[in-house]
Order: C-alpha cells, then sequence, then structure tokens
C-alpha cells in the first residue's frame, strides 16, 4: 500500500503523514516551496518537490516514483484559502482559486485513476472543513461544493474497481490557519466544541486509516469535527 500526498509541507499535514507512518504505510509526499522539515528523517516517507497545477510535472513525478502496480491511497492536502468579503474578490484570486482548489485537484485525481482502475484498488480522499460557508470564505466554500458533487460521482462510477471516494471534513486543529485567528475567535470557535477542545492530528489518521481498510464505506463526507 502506498499513500501519494500533496501538500505534505504544512503543518497539519506533516502530522497527519507522521502518524500514518507510524501505522506503517509507505508514504510518497510532495511539496512545492517548503520543504517539510518534519518528514526529512522519516524513512518512510520519500519526498519531492512538485506544483501540483503542472501537469507536465505531476506525470513527470510520477513517472519517476514507478507507482503503476502499486495499490495507491490518494490524498490531497493542497489548498488555497485567503479570508475576504466577496465583494473584495478579484479575478486574480478567482483564477487562482480554481487554478489550485478544483483544476488541479482533478488533474490530479485524473492522473491516478488508471492506474487505480488497472490494479482494481484505489482510496480517494479529499478534505473539506467546517469552515464551509463561513463569511469570508466565499472563493473556497464554492470550490468545496465542487468537491462534493466531484466526489460523489467518482464513487459511483469506479466503485465496480474497487474504488472509493470520500471526503474527510475537518474541524479546528491547532496548526495552520487556527495561528492566524485572534484570541476572541478562537474562543468563540471552541465554545462550538461539545468537548471544548481542539483535535489532533492522530484523529485524521485515524479516520485515513479507516477510510483505506473500508471498502463499503463510499461516497461519504466523514466529520472529524469533534460535533461541531
Amino acid at each position: 500500500m502506498i499513500i501519494f500526498a500533496t501538500g505534505s509541507s504544512s503543518s497539519l499535514a506533516q502530522e497527519v503523514l507522521s502518524s500514518l507512518s507510524k501505522k506503517g504505510y509507505k508514504i510518497f509526499g510532495t511539496y512545492n516551496k517548503n520543504k517539510p522539515k518534519k518528514l526529512l528523517k522519516n524513512k518512510k516517507i520519500k519526498l519531492f518537490k512538485l506544483d501540483i497545477t503542472s501537469e507536465r510535472q505531476l506525470k513527470k513525478t510520477l513517472k519517476k516514483v514507478r507507482l503503476i502496480n502499486k495499490n495507491i491511497t490518494l490524498l490531497n492536502f493542497v489548498v488555497f484559502n485567503e479570508d475576504r468579503l466577496f465583494v473584495n474578490e478579484n479575478l486574480k484570486n478567482i483564477n487562482k482559486n480554481f487554478q489550485i482548489n478544483i483544476k488541479s485537484h482533478i488533474n490530479l485525481v485524473k492522473t491516478f485513476l488508471p492506474i487505480m482502475i488497472r490494479n482494481k484498488f484505489g482510496r480517494i480522499i479529499h478534505f473539506s472543513s467546517v469552515i464551509h460557508g463561513e463569511t469570508g470564505t466565499s472563493l473556497y466554500s464554492a470550490s468545496k461544493s465542487y468537491l462534493e458533487g466531484f466526489s460523489a460521482v467518482l464513487a459511483k462510477e469506479y466503485a465496480g474497481f474497487n474504488i472509493t471516494s470520500n471526503i474527510l471534513s475537518l474541524g479546528y486543529f491547532n496548526y495552520g490557519l487556527w495561528d492566524k485567528l485572534s484570541a476572541k475567535l478562537k474562543k468563540k470557535r471552541l465554545d462550538q466544541i461539545p468537548s471544548k477542545k481542539l483535535g489532533k492530528p492522530v484523529n485524521i489518521a485515524n479516520a485515513i486509516d479507516f477510510i483505506i481498510r473500508s471498502d463499503y464505506v463510499n461516497k461519504s463526507i466523514i466529520k472529524v469535527d469533534g460535533g461541531i
């Protein structure tokens, strides 16, 4: 089993992949600009530089890692999101959102699907979050709405090849975007969580492990959010 993960340099992705490596998975992680320092010494994780928006680079990387005869789980941690009211959005941000959150995601899945079909195994795991639909996330939310439709169609089209497509909808974790929130907003978000605590990356890793092992879990949106 191979886990191919894009966007491995984010702090949350590094923690999740570290947890998955402890479960025995062999992982190929990609990054664009910043090397994921936490993963550099992990012998179960091989890292590659990749611009996910480049179809040419994607195919070149796939050829390099020789995954043709491997069972693959695909994770895409890459996301573009900026907190801004829609009236203040501009064409540059709209195009960037489409390029990263939608077009490159489609290219990524399309590149791996033939391998999954050939090997009659595949786990496509997409990521969404509880901020989907929140004020200031118009472009991000639009891309995540696309994701729900896209994942549902993949689930129906390729279930016969033992390929599943599911979404993990993540809550609040003490990484990445959480650090950018004000103290007031952090308190407000914590108050929404019944347990009044942030999630741990291992919770995400456990959910991924569950999906990999469960061929009858398909077309699902699984919440890892503490019950928000």
